[in-house]
């Protein structure tokens, strides 16, 4: 599975909230900045038992400052926190741990479409649990896209 690049500012804002992140605990999935006249940053994060708005409010009041603290982003920007939403595109190897017991549909570089259960990756395959409770194990290197599946 070929990873989305982490920029140097995305790689800068992950180092400073984290520590909030992990105290509430909470997974950070991803962080994507859209440079215009006003930067727009979103920062996905996920917790097994849901977040609801208040959560995310919370974390957005606890994160603002720390960014605002960021040189290259002038205290200039729209910071908006978020869950991953239903059907998103998995970009790094590290979203199937965080979404163990959430349905995958993974597209393989040959074609073959496989949706089953994430039970995370071992020794560098995805193992997947499919509807009739058989184990897949899927090389992580042959995987072409991967989605939550609603």
């Amino acid at each position: 599975m070929k990873e989305k690049v982490k920029s140097k500012i995305v790689l800068e804002i992950e180092n400073k909230i984290n520590d909030i992140l992990e105290k509430e605990k909470i997974e950070l999935v991803d962080i994507d900045i859209f440079f215009g006249k006003n930067k727009h940053i979103t920062i996905y994060v996920y917790k097994k038992n849901k977040t609801d708005l208040d959560e995310l409010s919370n974390i957005n009041k606890k994160i603002s400052p720390i960014i605002e603290s960021i040189p290259d982003l002038n205290n200039s920007f729209i910071l908006e926190i978020s869950s991953p939403g239903i059907n998103r595109k998995i970009k790094f190897k590290k979203e199937f741990n965080i979404f163990i017991g959430r349905e995958i549909k993974i597209v393989t570089n040959d074609g073959t479409v496989f949706n089953g259960i994430s039970n995370g990756i071992k020794e560098n395959n995805l193992i997947l649990k499919d509807d009739k409770n058989k184990i897949i194990s899927l090389d992580i290197n042959n995987i072409k896209t991967a989605y939550l599946n609603a």
